[in-house]
């Protein structure tokens, strides 16, 4: 069986939250899936191109991480789940499937 290639969907572009800058990807249409990444520098790959072909796939890059802004905001990871809540509210999402890896 051969895999055909897969166009990159994941789009980048930034997103205010309290105003504070959130580096965001987005790639897909359908249903919201919420893919809360590692910590580090890779985020949109191969995998979500994949997720994509059936779901509006929705990656916020963590505080402190790539371009976004607000570490100083997040002291516990209850911090950084009503960060990712308020995330959703800026996109307008109030119901959302959720994958993580790592930190996520």
């Amino acid at each position: 069986m051969v895999e055909h290639a897969v166009a990159p969907a994941g789009q980048e572009r930034a997103l205010s939250v309290h105003g504070r800058r959130i580096q965001l990807f987005e790639g897909g249409s359908g249903r919201p899936l919420l893919y809360l990444p590692p910590a580090g520098s890779i985020w949109w790959t191969p995998v979500h191109d994949l997720l994509a072909r059936r779901r509006r796939v929705v990656l916020p890059v963590h505080p402190g991480c790539g371009t976004s802004e607000g570490l100083e905001a997040i002291e516990t990871i209850e911090d950084l789940v009503f960060h990712t809540l308020d995330v959703l509210d800026a996109l307008g999402l109030d119901r959302v499937d959720v994958i993580g890896h790592s930190l996520g």
